[in-house]
This record gives structure tokens, sequence and C-alpha cells, in this order.
């Protein structure tokens, strides 16, 4: 039986962690541009 080992280092570790924040990021200032664009279309309330 051939079995694998995965050795996660802390290089790895930080380097998952700094594209996950990125991909964070970049979700973050999309919403809060559909936010800003979606306030300036809005009607006013009565």
């Amino acid at each position: 039986m051939n079995k694998k080992l995965t050795v996660i280092t802390s290089d790895v570790i930080e380097e998952c962690l700094c594209e996950s924040l990125d991909i964070l990021e970049k979700r973050v200032k999309t919403t809060q541009r559909i936010n800003i664009t979606n306030s300036k279309t809005r009607r006013p309330l009565k």
C-alpha cells in the first residue's frame, strides 16, 4: 500500500491565508461599489 505524506509548513499556511484575504478584500470592494451605485440610483422616500 502506497501512502502519501502531505506536509503543511507555516509558509504554505501563510500563503493560503494571504490568498484568502486578497479574495475577501476584492469581494468587499465590489460590494461597496455596488452599494454606492445602488444608493445613487435609489429614488428618495416620500
